[in-house]
């Protein structure tokens, strides 16, 4: 999605509330991307939630 400008620019955005609102990256804030296929590695997200708080 993030080819589409339309998408980006509203991620973009997003991104600049969250942090004016302290919700950070690697802090208390995950950021999935969708791969060029479309498809979302599960897996990887699983895996992410573990390492992070286990």
């Amino acid at each position: 999605m993030f080819s589409k400008p339309s998408y980006r620019e509203g991620a973009v955005e997003r991104l600049g509330d969250y942090h004016a609102a302290e919700i950070l990256t690697g802090r208390n804030l995950f950021l999935t991307m969708d791969g060029p296929d479309g498809e979302l590695d599960t897996a990887s997200i699983d895996r992410l939630i573990e390492e992070s708080f286990i």
